[in-house]
């Protein structure tokens, strides 16, 4: 589903499918405290490449699986009915309500399902058996054999929750890597793990975001706590240990403009050891400088690996 600004800022009321893999540790791009800061002060990530790139070939993806699905007995046609938007609450053992909310890539039409009917599964009125998530990736070196629910954890809580919010009895991921395209194979989990994922995030939003308490572990990254709205004038006490971090980041700061300008130097003679050559030779490897295909030079030092560095 495309993530406009509009989007963005309905989700700080919810909890996302997404949202559920970054609650409980497991997406590599974002920690609860980001999260949390998003809910609280609201979200300014405008997108990345990854996530334009996500976007722009997102209808790709669906146009292939809807192929793939004819092949491999879905349904001739296979239909996937975009962008369908699940809600559901959860009551917490203390009776806080957590509105969830899962926004599927889209939904497979069941079978003789009649046309006019598909109007119900784009504003989710209809039951699917199964949702689709889909994702592009670099790389799938971190995934498992397509056609299992061998995917990365974050991916499989989000596509767990999309089932509990729509009642789908299926997931299917299908992800564009390059020239290749994949399908993986997410049933839906028994009812107690299910709850179980459910309950956790629950609890972790009424504990942190309905009382507004960060939550534990690291701060937010830099680029989350740089977005947080500033009061123009304002000031606090801060605690004397925040002292020692101040030295230390100055120090760090220090030492790294001296590293720059050490580097800068090295940089500088190697240079000028190379003379117009591109490329220098070593027993022990190889210096180049070799160009880009935009004309970009880069200096690098490449091993000899028959060189015997004991000798």
């Amino acid at each position: 589903m495309v993530i406009t600004q509009d989007e963005l800022a309905a989700r700080r009321s919810c909890i996302g499918a997404s949202d559920a893999g970054i609650i409980l540790g497991l997406s590599p791009w974002k920690s609860p405290a980001d999260l949390w800061h998003d809910k609280v002060y609201g979200c300014t990530f405008k997108g990345n490449a990854a996530t334009r790139r996500g976007n722009l070939f997102e209808p790709l993806v669906i146009q292939q699986f809807e192929e793939w699905g004819v092949i491999n007995g879905l349904g001739d046609p296979t239909v996937v009915v975009p962008d369908v938007r699940y809600e559901r609450c959860w009551t917490t053992k203390n009776g806080t309500v957590v509105p969830f909310r899962a926004n599927t890539d889209g939904v497979v039409v069941t079978e003789g399902c009649h046309p006019k009917q598909y109007d119900r599964y784009l504003y989710g009125e209809c039951v699917p058996q199964t949702v689709v998530e889909a994702k592009t990736a670099r790389s799938i070196d971190h995934w498992g054999l397509p056609g299992t629910s061998d995917v990365p954890d974050t991916y499989l809580v989000q596509t767990c929750v999309q089932m509990w919010c729509s009642g789908a009895e299926h997931a299917y991921i299908p992800v564009q890597s390059g020239f290749d395209f994949y399908v993986y194979s997410v049933p839906r989990p028994d009812e107690v793990k299910l709850e179980e994922i459910i309950e956790t995030c629950a609890e972790w939003w009424a504990a942190h975001v309905t009382t507004k308490t960060k939550p534990d572990g690291p701060p937010a990254s830099v680029a989350v706590l740089t977005t947080i709205p500033r009061t123009e004038g304002s000031s606090i006490a801060l605690d004397e240990s925040v002292h020692a971090t101040i030295m230390e980041w100055e120090r760090t700061k220090r030492q790294r403009q001296l590293l720059v300008a050490k580097e800068r130097e090295l940089k500088q003679q190697l240079l000028a050891a190379l003379d117009n050559a591109e490329m220098g030779e070593l027993p022990q490897g190889f210096l180049t400088y070799l160009a880009n295909r935009k004309g970009h030079r880069t200096l690098k030092w490449e091993d000899n690996p028959r060189w015997n560095t004991t000798e």
